[in-house]
């Protein structure tokens, strides 16, 4: 008898042309079929199935195929499906440094589409746009369907993102690691990982390091994204002095360099402060590995409780955010500790000279070429200032007041600001933690947003607002006014290039063909009047 060799279950849509093509062995001289679906009809010799289905359901059909042996009879499962469609309105232009926007779409079976990008400068979550550049931007809506409705025909919108002639600010990227992706592994850019980042610096030439703090490590990071380990075993804590591998830290939480190249650390579990040369030969400079207290002296003699953060100025003083004591210290380049401002064990808000006054987990601290300090104080939601002698006052901010907004001195708002770094005109930056953004003070006290969207959490790169961040901890900046992030939700180090000039955003590699048609189109942040470009390379570069 005859037996079929094709599938035994179909799916078709209502009002959409269906063909079902049945192969048998033993060939069958006629077929028929019962309990076809309404608008569909079967060819006796051939056994094919054809039609518009005119409603919806599962049906189960029986085939029979006969041939001079007998008549085999068939189970077939024809689904129709209902059909939709998806409704995607258009989209308005943008401009590039635009904030982050939301689009919308509807399918008529009540089912929600998704988006995704087809071409251009921008990422999408959800039904968030994130706008990464200038250009045509192709969005996709569709529905997939379920077991009622079949898939829709996805629609396509697109809009034009012009390129922003006015903007001035930072354009931010990611340096090295990816985003929520934690490790420990050296390498370049995105092949690198991190874990639960802290402190940042940047030395002269450009090169940062991280206080990698669950992975108990001194990271080095080179301006092309090269990273390696400096100091430390990755995840093996302790307070063992030695070189690269050998020594041991705990809870790396702060760092500094000097001009000699030489990185400090503040150690928060092994309260301790801990110098590290250029060539990763790591010994302590003051506090006593395990032992927590708040006395002044020299070396080991010397007590710290959860230190924070390091700041090093051009004489080789290092200062500390000595946050379990409440307080701001000072350990001159042999190792001898004072308090330069608070009182430990006393918190507070209080303005004044040395011991009188008083701080709130100071959780970052910052030195200008003047020897002013400048102290990021999370639980008050302030900026501090402390002069050489002591004098402290407060930059920004107001105490016990939490928020985002900006504005001049106390009329600006912070929430739980954790990192903190001072350029050569004395302008501050500022990791705001809960906000998920970068701030900046000028040395007038007046407060902008330079990077993220307050209380808007994420990863993307971008212009200004555009830009996103997880939980910013670290704050660094270079001699030419470019900011790093220790991006610590994210594991990643971001860099602010700030956009006086104009800057490609476009990808900076691409691949051709000989004797084939090439076209590269740069898009840039900012304004550009000519360009010209210098080729290097040639019929002897081949891959």
């Amino acid at each position: 008898m005859p037996v079929l060799t094709s599938p035994t279950a179909a799916t078709s849509t209502i009002g959409q042309s269906f063909t079902y093509t049945p192969t048998f062995t033993n060939s069958p001289t006629s077929i028929t079929a019962t309990g076809l679906p309404a608008g569909l009809s079967i060819d006796s010799a051939t056994g094919v199935i054809s039609g518009t289905p005119t409603t919806g359901g599962t049906y189960t059909v029986s085939l029979s195929a006969t041939n001079a042996v007998g008549t085999n009879i068939i189970s077939l499962t024809i689904r129709v499906d209902l059909a939709q469609t998806v409704t995607f309105g258009a989209l308005a232009n943008k401009t590039y440094g635009d904030a982050p926007f939301t689009v919308s779409a509807t399918a008529s079976s009540g089912l929600a589409p998704s988006f995704s990008i087809v071409s251009g400068p921008a990422t999408i979550s959800g039904s968030t746009v994130t706008i990464t550049g200038a250009g045509t931007v192709v969005l996709s809506a569709a529905q997939a369907g379920n077991a009622t409705y079949a898939a829709a025909t996805p629609v396509q919108q697109s809009f034009t993102v012009a390129a922003n002639a006015t903007f001035t600010g930072y354009y931010f990227t990611t340096l090295a690691g990816v985003a929520s992706v934690n490790g420990a592994t050296d390498g370049t850019g995105s092949a690198a990982r991190f874990n639960s980042l802290s402190g940042v610096a940047v030395d002269r030439d450009g090169n940062v390091y991280v206080a990698d703090l669950d992975n108990h490590t001194i990271r080095k990071v080179t301006s092309a994204g090269v990273v390696t380990t400096l100091a430390g075993s990755a995840g093996q804590s302790g307070s063992t002095d030695g070189t690269g591998s050998a020594a041991r830290f705990n809870g790396p939480h702060g760092v500094a360099v000097d001009d000699a190249g030489n990185v400090y650390v503040s150690e928060l579990a092994n309260h301790t402060i801990r110098k590290v040369t250029s060539v990763g030969v790591v010994s302590t400079l003051a506090g006593s590995a395990g032992l927590s207290g708040s006395t002044d002296g020299a070396g080991s003699a010397a007590r710290f409780n959860s230190p924070r953060s390091v700041a090093v100025d051009g004489s080789g003083d290092v200062y500390v955010a000595d946050s379990g004591n409440h307080t701001i210290r000072k350990v001159t380049s042999a190792g001898v500790v004072s308090t330069l401002a608070g009182s430990a064990g006393i918190s507070g808000s209080t303005n004044g000279t040395g011991g009188a006054a008083r701080f709130d987990y100071p959780s970052s601290v910052a030195v200008d070429g003047a020897r002013n300090v400048y102290v990021a104080e999370a639980n008050n939601n302030t900026i501090r200032k402390v002069t050489s002698s002591g004098v402290v006052t407060t930059l920004a901010g107001l105490a016990g007041s939490s928020g985002s907004a900006n504005g001049t001195g106390s009329s600006a708002r912070f929430n739980f600001p954790f990192g903190v770094a001072v350029d050569r005109d004395g302008n501050v930056y500022v990791a705001d933690y809960f906000n998920h953004t970068i701030r900046k003070v000028t040395s007038a006290g007046v407060v902008t947003t330079q990077g993220g969207l307050a209380g808007t959490s994420g990863s993307a790169d971008g212009a200004g607002s555009a830009a996103r961040f997880q939980y910013p901890r670290g704050m660094a900046v270079d001699g030419v006014g470019n900011i790093y992030v220790a991006d610590a939700a994210n594991s990643t180090i971001r860099k602010g290039l700030f956009a006086t000039a104009p800057v490609l955003s476009s990808p900076t590699a691409m691949a051709a063909g000989v004797g084939q048609a090439f076209t590269y189109t740069p898009t840039y942040l900012g304004a550009f009047v000519s360009f010209s470009a210098t080729v290097s390379g040639g019929a002897n570069a081949a891959r």
